[in-house]
């Protein structure tokens, strides 16, 4: 699947989807996106990749050759999440993929 940008409105930044099997585990991604951010009051991006992505943007940027949940930025704003990750934690704490990424958003936020 292409990366795809979509735009969501009652916030100031973009959710950029890059991993197909974030549409599978979380119906209606982009509204549970929408709704954390919305409660935050938070402009960032939001960046949903996988963790292949998410481990060479840790790497690179914490020296940690590993794959992990969520990074921030603060220039240009933005909070991405791996779904590897995040799937497995939300396994471990008896949750859905949903409500688990809602509480990473509102966390990394």
């Amino acid at each position: 699947m292409e990366p795809r940008s979509l735009s969501a409105s009652g916030f100031g930044g973009e959710i950029i989807i890059d991993h197909r099997l974030w549409h599978v585990y979380v119906r209606d991604v982009v509204n549970v996106v929408r709704r954390a951010m919305d409660v935050m009051d938070c402009d960032a991006n939001v960046v949903l990749t996988d963790d292949r992505t998410i481990k060479r943007l840790n790497a690179r940027d914490r020296g940690k050759n590993k794959p992990t949940n969520v990074l921030t930025y603060e220039q240009p704003p933005e909070i991405l999440l791996g779904f590897g990750v995040v799937r497995r934690e939300a396994l471990a704490a008896g949750k859905s993929v949903a409500a688990h990424l809602s509480h990473l958003l509102i966390h990394g936020a």
